[in-house]
């Protein structure tokens, strides 16, 4: 049997200042659908819940995962973090 569309998986762990935090992988607008560059830029949201919280460096997964056949061109991912280095990673296939 063939297989199916790609599947794109992008997985961390980030740190934030408590555990009141909701944390995403989003598309950042720099991703251009017809660029020729073959990096997918991802943004790293982090918003704050509302709530009283203890004041601990916690760590929150995040994730973001993609099918399609466009996902093919796309050799590494540049992640964008506020007021941080953007982090670059290869894209491994897996089987």
């Amino acid at each position: 049997m063939p297989p199916g569309e790609p599947t794109l998986r992008v997985s961390g762990e980030v740190e934030v200042p408590h555990p009141g935090y909701r944390v995403d992988l989003v598309p950042a607008i720099t991703t251009q659908p017809d660029s020729p560059d073959a990096t997918l830029a991802l943004q790293l949201e982090k918003e704050p819940l509302d709530g009283v919280f203890p004041q601990v460096i916690s760590v929150c997964s995040v994730e973001y995962e993609k099918t399609g056949l466009e996902l093919d061109r796309f050799d590494q991912v540049r992640i964008f973090r506020l007021e941080q280095d953007p982090v670059e990673v290869s894209i491994e296939d897996v089987y």
